[in-house]
């Protein structure tokens, strides 16, 4: 009896292994359908999550259900002509979503994961002038907000700008390109913020992201129309926040031009926005059949 269990046991790990990573294996196909590819999520608000991916490989197969999304306990299927769906009510903290195929026998595919954090969102654009040494009462420079302050303009001359301002921006009086730099190359005193090598061309702050970039300069950036910027800065009690910041440029008439900012802003310290999640799962047959061998 004990050489049959033994053979057995074998024999399952062996159709384990065969089976691959699948959640659900034990449908009538004995298919596992491919996982979809390219998850990547944006915020719609501080409570809301837009997710996207490209088609599973088996995305025309006439088995084929669609699309599973699960995050906190919770799960919702969409057809396989669907690409995208919108996760309500997230809160206030990092969430792994996991989407998968799913044949219409219930098999299930390996799950693709992103590990995402809501952010407050800003719609309503923030008007900067380029700075201007002649006239330092233009609003020039930006306060990107903080878990207690929204974002708003601020101008040279404002006596809360020192502790406030993360980015301002210059155009050298009109002689040069207009740039986003850390308010700390006005003076070394003031806030230093940094900016990713990392950016993306985008109409809006819609922009889909499956991670946020890893390495920052206080170099500034050149100030491109319909452009998303990735910036880390410190709040007015020296704490870290990371942020995705827009510009569309409104005028490029020198010296007094003008761009309109809107900001996606991780109110948590130090959260970033997306991050692929990598990891399988034992597939549900084979550990029913494992444990119904070890008893």
């Amino acid at each position: 009896m004990k050489t049959f269990v033994r053979a057995v046991t074998v024999m399952v790990l062996a159709v384990g292994i065969g089976w691959g990573c699948g959640d659900n294996i034990g449908g009538t196909t004995g298919v596992i359908p491919g996982p979809p590819r390219n998850l990547k999520a944006y915020s719609v608000n501080q409570s809301a999550v837009r997710l996207q991916w490209a088609a599973s490989a088996t995305f025309t197969d006439s088995m084929f259900l669609g699309y599973r999304i699960a995050w906190l306990g919770r799960e919702e299927i969409v057809t396989k002509g669907v690409l995208s769906f919108t996760a309500a009510g997230v809160p206030d903290s990092a969430v792994t979503f996991s989407v998968s195929s799913v044949l219409k026998d219930g098999i299930r595919s390996e799950a693709v994961s992103i590990r995402w954090a809501p952010a407050a969102r800003f719609d309503s654009a923030i008007v900067l002038t380029e700075y201007s040494a002649l006239d330092p009462n233009r609003i020039c420079g930006l306060d990107v907000g903080s878990f207690v302050l929204n974002p708003r303009g601020l101008s040279m001359a404002d006596p809360n700008a020192a502790a406030l301002m993360d980015l301002y921006l210059w155009g050298d009086e009109g002689r040069a390109s207009l740039s986003l730099v850390a308010a700390s190359t006005y003076l070394g005193l003031w806030k230093p913020t940094r900016f990713s090598a990392v950016q993306s061309p985008s109409p809006s702050l819609d922009y889909f992201l499956s991670d946020f970039p890893s390495d920052y300069t206080e170099a500034g950036v050149a100030a491109a129309d319909n452009t998303i910027y990735y910036v880390k800065v410190l709040d007015e009690f020296a704490q870290v926040h990371v942020a995705r910041v827009h510009i569309q440029v409104l005028s490029d008439a020198a010296p007094g031009r003008k761009v309109a900012v809107r900001v996606s802003l991780q109110r948590a310290v130090a959260l970033p926005f997306a991050e692929v999640v990598s990891g399988t799962r034992l597939p549900v047959a084979w550990a029913v059949s494992l444990a119904a061998i070890a008893r």
